[in-house]
């Protein structure tokens, strides 16, 4: 219907192609009641048939050679959907760590209309844990609700997001815990009971993992600087007196583990002459020069690094060299 094309018994051909308008007909079988088996359904499961519409018209014929179009339920018109309803979270986002408290919000669309959305949000601490929209349980719950947020369309809506509040609704997202690590899915089912999972309609559910972090992290310095006082010469204090300094290091932690892949530490540290008061320990020559404060900066992570810097994630200790430093 969509391309004007009719089924010819074994492919769909151009109205052209037929030598009668009698050939455009297709013959079922005499039994009561009668069907027609010859069409491939298989030619509707090619990607470019999403979406495509076909009438499908029926006629009787007597022996005697009287022809009758059917009417009512004779003529029905088919719109082609094949595909999962695609369904993605949006927030929070996905392989992060989240400082601010952030709902939880998806978006979803079909060709012939998404019926129902769920979600999933476990708790991954010391004890597996999952939300039940008011408390946390054992078992995996998937969520959902009709009324508020509307996450249950009849009809089906085409295209739609719906956004999981703290505040308000039938159904409310936790409050995050400062270091709780959590995993979040959802699955959306359209008109057809075609059911889709995020990222983008996938066959199963991927996790959505993101970390609520609002603590700073600690860095400590080794025991050659630990006890080194921040006083200068001439102030009237205790001054720290050195003849080298060739490396610096320490340790770094976080109520969030340093190992985890979602978190890439790091830490930086600048070496600036209080005697000369303008002059920066270049990190690539490794002399004082004169330099913008920006960029006197040495930094060690996990990966990408200063070449002279090295982090350890798993360990969480973290060191610079400066032999080369006259």
């Amino acid at each position: 219907m969509s391309d004007s094309y009719l089924w010819n018994g074994s492919a769909f051909a151009s109205a052209g192609s037929f030598s009668t308008p009698e050939d455009e007909w297709q013959s079922a079988t005499a039994a009561t009641p009668w069907g027609y088996s010859t069409l491939d359904m298989n030619l509707f499961q090619a990607a470019d048939e999403e979406g495509k519409q076909y009438r499908i018209e029926t006629r009787g014929r007597t022996s005697d050679e009287g022809r009758g179009l059917a009417s009512g339920a004779g003529v029905v018109t088919l719109t082609m959907d094949r595909k999962r309803p695609v369904i993605n979270i949006t927030s929070p986002p996905g392989g992060q760590i989240i400082a601010s408290p952030s709902d939880i919000a998806m978006s979803f669309s079909d060709i012939s209309g998404v019926g129902r959305v769920d979600f999933s949000l476990q708790a991954d601490t010391d004890t597996a844990r999952y939300w039940t929209g008011s408390s946390w349980t054992v078992n995996e719950t998937w969520l959902s609700t009709a009324a508020s947020p509307q996450m249950q369309f009849a009809p089906p809506t085409a295209a739609n997001s719906v956004n999981i509040t703290a505040a308000s609704g039938d159904l409310r997202r936790p409050a995050w815990v400062d270091g709780w690590k959590y995993k979040l899915r959802a699955k959306a089912l359209d008109r057809l009971s075609q059911l889709g999972y995020a990222p983008n309609g996938a066959a199963s559910p991927t996790e959505t993992v993101f970390y609520y972090d609002i603590t700073v992290p600690t860095v400590t310095l080794e025991s050659q600087w630990a006890n080194v006082s921040t006083c200068t010469a001439g102030a009237g204090c205790a001054v720290s007196w050195k003849n080298a300094a060739s490396s610096m290091g320490g340790t770094i932690s976080d109520n969030v583990p340093v190992v985890e892949a979602l978190q890439n530490p790091n830490v930086r540290l600048r070496i600036f002459d209080v005697t000369a008061t303008t002059l920066y320990l270049d990190t690539g020559t490794l002399s004082f020069t004169n330099i913008q404060p920006d960029n006197a900066w040495f930094e060690a992570k996990k990966s990408g690094g200063q070449a002279n810097c090295t982090l350890n994630g798993a360990g969480g200790t973290w060191s610079c060299g400066f032999s080369a430093v006259p």
